[in-house]
């Protein structure tokens, strides 16, 4: 990507610029800077081009800053102007429209970053809004073409008598439907059409007539007056309408994200937020239903940017989005407000309710610990939870009442959830309780998700997957992480397996059972305990361990004997999760896997994502070459199923066949192993 050349407008004497020193890095050449000291110049130097974006700095009060901007826009109407001001931008340019900048910075908060993001901003929201109105002045052009050819066209006319006599056609008339004058003759003398009346006639390819109707009189006789007009151009370039209008639609969809996102994390910023709280306030005062809000800070995070920089502690705030949204509703709103500052909006939810959520988002933040280019990172966070009042009218509001909270949680020693009252107290005993009743493996539900066999959709096995009491650490993930901060994950663990392996006794005799195991479990207990739990029905299913690759930190030479223990016994092993973000070929070649998981996050709409398809298909291939058979998990759409199969992976899951009633349910069912996906060239 080239550099967004930036003209820098600034009083500093040259080589002494506060501001282009921060927008210079060494590591990357974004920007290529280019400073000049007085407005003039900057005028002078805009008028002969190559300037992408105007960076105004000089010391002028606010009047002065609306007449710089007129002067630099003047001079260049298509580059972009960004003020660094002492004020908030929201003075006398606001009735100057015609002469605002793209967009106003407080030079209080003009950091580096800031900085950068502005810039970067205005040059793309600039860009596109430029591309949309040349769009925007081609489609008018286009239909005032299409105007001139539909009023100075040459007309054919046809004169029918009523009897269906032609009594009269011109030359533009034979012309235009010299191929269809049957069915135009059809067509017209078909039925009565009353005057005026119009249809349109397809003469030939890509080339249609409007006809018009008209009542009259032809030697003294009543006749019909049938007008032809090509219209083929006209169809095109309706066509082309419709195809402008959604690009045009695209644009703006875009230009509303930029405007409501944050975009480091793609989550929404302050003005997004501010956008879901007002849809949710105004809910809340229609249907009296409740509003919570849990604002999150991370503990010492600049201790995560003194070990790693400030591009590797942005590389742990995107991580630390996508785990927070990952333990959320589809119906929370979850943005960045700040450096290291998250705020979630809870609709319909009560104080113990959200107690419960911050709960298990404080667990997502620190379970399992980060993995970094130096290696694992424990991060953890304060949380704040609130009510939200049906009177509140702003996010600065909420962040005020959610701050005092927050700042309760790092009083009491951080990493905790706090009220400004003791309500987080009650959300601990509960996560207690939770963890003393799923001691006894009746506590546990087990869901059963079809694995097929993507070829033919026939039945090969099934996923076993464990849930704990209803509630808000249903989740194995959840309730595990609760677990482990208490030092009792494995003996939970433990209680999950025993109950799937109770569920699988109720299968069909050699059916295949996947079961999810912590590597932290096959580490810490004995083989011969493992192997007594899958006992009461080895002897009936055909067990697979499914690993994750995510959960085990370090080398995975310690996994090696557990494997071969399970594997000896008949038990066998899959690792999951794979392509999920730190995949390792070493780690397949010592664990020797009977079957390699495709992970859903990788797998959903790869059909549509050459970028995605073809780090599959390199999976694919040196998969194959392992001799391991490949299982793709989140297999939702029909494209997505069309590119397993032609990336020779034998088996899925997915909702593609979860609601699929028509799915065989077979008397036979084939072990994972028993088919090996073929290889494919890369």
């Amino acid at each position: 990507m080239r550099s967004i050349h930036t003209l820098l407008v600034d009083d500093a004497v040259a080589g002494e610029s506060e501001l282009q020193r921060r927008l210079t890095s060494k590591r990357d050449a974004a920007f290529l800077i280019e400073h000049l000291q007085t407005l003039s110049a900057a005028v002078s130097r805009l008028q002969g081009g190559e300037i992408d974006v105007v960076l105004l700095a000089l010391q002028l009060s606010e009047a002065s800053i609306v007449a710089a901007v007129g002067r630099l826009r003047d001079a260049a109407p298509n580059v972009p102007v960004v003020v660094v001001t002492d004020t908030n931008g929201n003075g006398a340019h606001e009735n100057a429209p015609g002469a605002r900048a793209e967009e106003y910075v407080s030079k209080r908060s003009a950091s580096r970053t800031v900085l950068r993001r502005a810039l970067k901003e205005a040059f793309e929201r600039h860009r596109v809004r430029v591309a949309a109105d040349a769009e925007s002045r081609a489609q008018r052009r286009e239909d005032e073409q299409f105007r001139g050819l539909v009023v100075d066209g040459a007309a054919g006319l046809i004169v029918y008598s009523r009897d269906g006599e032609v009594l009269f056609s011109n030359r533009s008339a034979l012309r235009l439907a010299e191929r269809a004058q049957r069915r135009l003759h059809a067509a017209v003398l078909g039925r009565p059409f009353p005057h005026g009346a119009t249809f349109e006639l397809e003469v030939g390819r890509e080339r249609v007539v409007e006809v018009r109707i008209s009542v009259c009189e032809w030697d003294g006789k009543p006749c019909w007056a049938a007008s032809l007009f090509d219209i083929s151009a006209h169809k095109r370039a309706q066509v082309a309408s419709e195809c402008a209008g959604e690009r045009l639609r695209d644009d703006n969809a875009r230009l509303r994200r930029l405007a409501s996102t944050d975009p480091l994390t793609e989550l929404s910023n302050r003005r997004g937020l501010e956008l879901e709280l007002a849809r949710e306030v105004g809910s809340m005062r229609r249907t009296g239903a409740s509003l919570a809000a849990v604002l999150l800070d991370c503990d010492d995070f600049k201790l995560v940017n003194a070990a790693l920089g400030h591009a590797g502690g942005d590389a742990v705030l995107k991580e630390l989005g996508a785990r927070l949204s990952g333990s959320l509703r589809p119906s929370d709103h979850l943005g960045r407000i700040g450096g290291d500052e998250f705020l979630v909006l809870l609709p319909d939810t009560r104080m113990a309710e959200a107690l419960y959520v911050a709960e298990r988002l404080r667990l997502a933040v620190s379970d399992p610990p980060m993995r970094t280019a130096t290696g694992a990172l424990s991060v953890s966070a304060s949380f704040g939870v609130e009510m939200v009042s049906h009177e509140c009218a702003s996010i600065d509001a909420v962040v005020v009442r959610t701050e005092a909270a927050l700042q309760r949680s790092k009083r009491r020693g951080k990493n905790c959830s706090s009220t400004q009252d003791d309500g987080a107290l009650g959300a601990a005993e509960g996560a207690a309780a939770l963890l003393q009743a799923l001691q006894d493996r009746r506590a546990y539900r087990v869901q059963r998700q079809r694995i097929v066999r993507l070829d033919d959709a026939s039945i090969v096995g099934w996923t076993l997957v464990p849930c704990g009491p209803a509630g808000t650490f249903e989740s194995r993930r959840d309730f595990l992480a609760l677990a482990r901060e208490r030092g009792i994950h494995t003996s939970i663990d433990l209680g999950c397996l025993r109950a799937c392996v109770d569920d699988a006794r109720g299968l069909q005799q050699f059916s295949s059972a996947h079961v999810q195991v912590l590597p932290s479990t096959l580490l810490e207990t004995p083989c011969s305990e493992l192997l007594e739990v899958f006992a009461p029905a080895l002897t009936d299913v055909v067990f697979c361990v499914e690993i994750s690759e995510q959960q085990w930190i370090g080398e995975a030479t310690r996994l090696r004997d557990p494997v071969r223990a399970l594997k000896g016994a008949g038990i066998r092993v899959a690792v999951r999760d794979v392509g999920f973000g730190g995949s390792s070929l070493e780690t397949l070649i010592l664990l020797e896997p009977d079957v390699v998981l495709f992970d859903a996050q990788l797998v959903q709409g790869s059909a549509k994502d050459p970028g995605r398809a073809r780090s599959l298909r390199r999976m694919a291939n040196a998969v194959a070459a392992l001799g391991s058979s490949i299982l793709a998990e989140g297999v939702d759409a029909r494209e997505d199923l069309e590119l397993m199969l032609a990336l020779g992976v034998a088996y899925g899951q997915g909702s593609l066949w979860e609601s699929d009633a028509s799915a065989q349910t077979a008397n036979e069912t084939v072990p994972l192993t028993r088919v090996r996906a073929p290889t494919r060239g890369s």
